[in-house]
């Protein structure tokens, strides 16, 4: 049972705020642990425990799309922990919201595979 990282969506800062979706594979997003990465199509898929992606956003939001089979997730802002997360059981992809602000922020995202 592979996890699958597909696309993250940032909601980036400016005086135009605009979005882009970036591959799992993009430069700027780090792993740490066991992962397959497929640059073909982008995506990045794990399945041991502690395996987690960190990256940095100066933006608005920060959107990522999981496909999982009832997996869990800490998602970490600036290292607290804001929530869990629990991928769908058929592994259906989903889309998951891991920071969400009103302005523009600077903020450390972590997500950790329970």
């Amino acid at each position: 049972m592979l996890k699958t990282l597909v696309t993250v969506a940032l909601l980036a800062s400016g005086s135009v705020a605009s979005a882009a979706n970036h591959a799992a594979t993009h430069h700027a997003i780090h792993y740490e642990g066991r992962v397959s990465k497929n640059y073909a199509d982008g995506s990045v898929s794990f399945n041991w425990p502690g395996t987690q992606l960190h990256t940095m956003l100066t933006g608005r939001a920060f959107h990522i799309e999981l496909m999982g089979y009832g997996d869990q997730f800490d998602v970490l802002i600036d290292g607290k922990f804001i929530k869990k997360l629990k991928t769908n059981a058929n592994g259906v992809a989903e889309t998951f919201t891991l920071f969400e602000s009103t302005k523009a922020e600077t903020v450390t995202i972590e997500l950790v595979k329970r």
